[in-house]
């Protein structure tokens, strides 16, 4: 399961940021003939999103997203650390 909630802004006309928290439940895996080792986990997520329209046809974005909390439930499972991610839109 996820969900999220978080404002958007619009400084200006052609930049819109929006912050989000997310949380996610993640059950336990299962795997047929293999006992993994992988209760599931409660998360809760930051997120933080810039999109700037350069153009009306073209647009770039940027985002940061990381593991703000997280309950492991059974053994401990990895955190997400900082992702960053860059991106463009061109419409012809």
């Amino acid at each position: 399961m996820d969900g999220g909630l978080g404002p958007s802004f619009r400084p200006i006309k052609a930049l819109q940021l929006l912050a989000l928290v997310e949380g996610i439940y993640e059950g336990a895996e299962q795997w047929a003939q293999w006992e993994s080792q992988n209760q599931g986990r409660i998360t809760a997520v930051a997120d933080f999103t810039a999109i700037w329209s350069l153009r009306e046809d073209t647009v770039l974005q940027a985002q940061a997203r990381t593991t703000a909390w997280q309950r492991d439930l059974g053994k401990e499972l990895i955190r997400q650390g900082l992702i960053v991610t860059l991106g463009g839109s061109q419409t012809f």
